[in-house]
């Protein structure tokens, strides 16, 4: 007798809301609606999401602009952003969706990248690249940039050969640097790189206090082609 009455307590709060919405509206919300299944996964999009082991370490994934509400199978996707039983959003178009309502977030995989995923983290790859991530104001989202192995030999040999100075010295504008897995997946926070017109720095975070190491002139033309995609598109230049 409760379900029939919640079934038709929400037949009802459809009916007033349906005339409020337009067909966009109402694409919209299906689009953003997921299903969690009887058995713990998710059906979003076509697609069925399995939920990962805990992850020791960062995702190399950008997060994606759909917010998804995750909803019991009876919940009707009218109400789906009322009655969810949690908010997703996607990464990496799609592969990952991130519940944000957990204590500890929780990741799905898409069932057909998730051995895959699984596997890498048992591998535990080392990390043997870089990369930033920036806003890119022509797309209207963040991006990543990957560095080349010549501008990672430049960073490397940067901490190896640079000198620390005072950071009053340092420049504001910058980025943090991460540390890139080689199968692609996974990045922790190496340093930072901050800049000016002509000079760059590294920062280092030591037992809570930071060190800055300002790169030799000869790798500054590398570093200027490295802090570039973070340059064009800050709004002060």
């Amino acid at each position: 007798m409760k379900r029939v009455k919640k079934i038709v307590a929400l037949l009802l709060c459809m009916a007033f809301c349906l005339p409020l919405c337009s067909c966009k509206e109402l694409d919209d919300m299906r689009a953003q609606h997921a299903i969690l299944q009887e058995d713990g996964t998710i059906l979003w999009n076509g697609q069925v999401y399995k939920e990962l082991p805990t992850l020791q370490r960062e995702l190399m994934l950008e997060e994606d602009e759909n917010w998804i509400s995750v909803t019991l199978p009876d919940v009707p996707v009218l109400l789906s952003e009322r009655f969810d039983e949690f908010t997703a959003i996607s990464m990496g178009d799609g592969v990952i969706l991130l519940d944000y309502d957990s204590e500890w977030y929780s990741y799905y995989c898409r069932a057909d990248r998730y051995d895959e995923l699984v596997a890498a983290m048992e591998a535990d790859a080392p990390m043997t690249g870089y990369c930033y991530s920036y806003y890119s104001i022509k797309d209207g989202k963040m991006e990543n940039y990957t560095l080349t192995d010549e501008q990672v030999a430049a960073v490397r040999a940067a901490l190896a050969e640079g000198v620390f100075v005072d950071s009053s010295q340092v420049y504001y504008i910058g980025f943090d640097l991460y540390a890139c897995s080689e199968d692609g997946w996974f990045c922790e926070e190496a340093c930072r790189i901050n800049y000016s017109e002509h000079n760059y720095y590294l920062t280092l975070s030591q037992g809570g206090n930071n060190e800055y190491i300002q790169v030799p002139e000869e790798y500054e033309p590398i570093f200027a082609e490295i802090v570039a995609k973070d340059r064009e598109n800050m709004f002060i230049y």
